[in-house]
C-alpha cells in the first residue's frame, strides 16, 4: 500500500493512500493520536478570538467518531458542553431526531441526536469540528440541524482540509463554506485518478 508523508503543527504521520472512485486520498485518522489532538485543540483555541465577533460559542457539535477526540479537548479549553451526532440511534438517548448526511468516506449515513440533546442546542451559538473538511457535506447537515433548532453556526474548526489543487500544507488555512467562516490546522491534497 502506498503512503504520504504529512505534517500538522510539527507533527508527522505517515497517512496509507485509498482510492475512492477516481480519487485517491492519504487516510488520516485522529481518534487515540493525543500529541495531534493536543496541539491542534491548543491553535484552534487561540483561534476562537478570530470568531468571536459572531459570538461566544455556548456548544460544540461534532459527527462520531472522528471528531469526538478534538471535540472533547476544546470542549474542555472553553470550558463548555459538546454535542455528538451518532450513527445509530442507542437505547438510552431515549426519542431521537434523524437527519440525513453524506461524507466523501462514508457514503449516505443517517445521523441520530436525542430530543434532549436537540433541546440544549435551541437558540445557541454552536460551533462545528471535525476531523478533516472534505466536500463540505456534513457540515451542510449541521446546517440543517442549527435552523432546526433556531441556533446560530458561529464557526467550524478541523485539523485538515483536503482540496483538489495545491500542496500539502502545515499552516493554519482560513476559508469559508455557505458563508460560515472555517478554520483548519493544514491542507491535505487529493488528487484525481487518471
Amino acid at each position: 500500500m502506498k503512503h504520504r508523508q504529512i505534517t500538522i503543527l510539527g507533527e508527522t504521520r505517515s497517512l496509507p493512500i485509498s482510492k475512492i472512485g477516481n480519487i485517491e486520498i492519504a487516510g488520516f485518522d485522529s481518534v487515540g493520536d493525543m500529541q495531534i489532538i493536543l496541539k491542534v485543540a491548543k491553535e484552534l483555541h487561540s483561534q476562537i478570538i478570530e470568531v468571536a465577533c459572531v459570538g461566544r460559542p455556548h456548544i460544540i457539535i461534532t459527527t462520531e467518531l472522528k471528531g469526538l477526540p478534538l471535540s472533547q479537548e476544546l470542549a474542555r479549553l472553553l470550558n463548555i458542553d459538546y454535542l455528538v451526532l451518532r450513527k445509530s440511534e442507542k437505547v438510552y438517548m431515549g426519542e431521537c431526531i434523524c437527519l440525513k448526511g453524506e461524507s466523501i468516506t462514508s457514503g449516505e449515513s443517517n445521523y441520530y441526536l436525542s430530543k434532549t440533546n436537540f433541546e440544549k442546542m435551541k437558540n445557541k451559538n454552536i460551533l462545528f469540528v471535525d476531523d478533516v473538511f472534505s466536500t463540505g457535506k456534513t457540515m451542510e447537515t449541521i446546517l440543517e440541524l442549527a435552523k432546526q433548532t433556531n441556533a446560530n453556526l458561529i464557526s467550524a474548526f478541523f485539523i485538515l482540509r483536503e482540496q483538489m489543487d495545491g500542496q500539502d500544507n502545515d499552516k493554519v488555512v482560513k476559508f469559508s463554506h455557505e458563508g460560515i467562516p472555517c478554520i483548519a490546522c493544514g491542507t491535505l491534497k487529493c488528487s484525481i485518478v487518471q
